[in-house]
């Protein structure tokens, strides 16, 4: 034991910079887990985003950014959620590249529904994520349709498919993921 001891000085000595900051880069870690749930989910929608290119360009609904918003929202606060609602938009337009003039109706909608999921935490997770998801349909297409030029039956392809994806996704993964976010 006397050997080691020496050793052992020497070590603590030579390494105590990387202990105390590993130790902190440890409580620090810990402390953002809830961070660290939204950036697989961002990270995973990105990879989606790429995948379902060709999906979206033919205005099929397939998304996770109202997932995203919404469980943020609900699990965070309402700050989180809009951060949260509006980057995950914002990554779907670069990963799937095809930024449009709508982004400026649909990032700040996306961030919105984080906010409004918030004030609804104790609602049944489903039935919001099917409100919320038939809100941001309805109040994007006014914009849209209405003083974009957009044109309506690509609007209801999206929000059919949307509004399908999204009953899913709020009737099968959301509960367990907000019970992880919790």
């Amino acid at each position: 034991m006397k050997t080691t001891l020496p050793y052992a000085r020497e070590a603590l000595r030579k390494y105590w910079p990387a202990m105390i900051i590993g130790a902190i880069a440890t409580i620090v870690a810990i402390s953002m887990t809830k961070y660290i749930i939204i950036g697989a989910l961002l990270f995973l929608h990105a990879a989606m985003s790429v995948f379902t290119k060709v999906l979206k360009k033919n205005h099929i609904g397939i998304e996770i950014v109202t997932l995203i918003a919404v469980t943020s929202g609900i699990a965070y606060g309402p700050k989180i959620g809009a951060i949260a609602g509006g980057l995950a938009m914002v990554i779907d337009y670069i990963f799937s590249g095809r930024l449009s003039m709508f982004s400026i109706v649909t990032i700040p909608t996306y961030a919105l529904i984080g906010v409004i999921a918030s004030g609804f935490a104790t609602a049944n997770i489903l039935t919001l994520g099917i409100a919320l998801t038939i809100f941001y349909n309805l109040f994007t297409w006014i914009f849209i349709l209405g003083f974009m030029g957009g044109h309506v039956d690509k609007c209801l392809r999206f929000g059919a498919t949307n509004l399908a994806f999204n009953t899913f996704m709020f009737g099968s993964i959301a509960p367990m993921l907000l019970a992880i976010m919790s």
